[in-house]
């Protein structure tokens, strides 16, 4: 699993000023995860938290996850095939 840098305390409190992160519903563990992030280039944050949400969506350090409907319906497509597959092959066994 990726991992990054810690930040001091300091090093947080700046991102708070820097980000004006003041006031937004975030603690101090949130500011902290915010701050240490952007050390480390391929590392997101996904939260279902919904202030940290907007904070990390406007910084462009959250993950996300980019599945069109043509993605989705291939797959289903490909499941189903599989499973027709499976039971014929099933019905041929007995």
């Amino acid at each position: 699993m990726p991992h990054t840098a810690e930040v001091s305390h300091d090093e947080a409190i700046d991102c708070l000023k820097q980000y004006s992160l003041m006031e937004k519903g975030i603690g101090i563990v949130d500011l902290h995860l915010v701050a240490s992030t952007p050390l480390a280039t391929s590392i997101k944050i996904w939260t279902r938290d919904k202030r940290p949400s907007v904070i990390i969506q406007r910084l462009d350090i959250a993950w996300t996850i980019n599945i069109s409907i043509a993605h989705v319906w291939i797959t289903i497509n490909l499941i189903q095939r599989a499973l027709l597959v499976t039971q014929a092959f099933s019905r041929n066994q007995t």
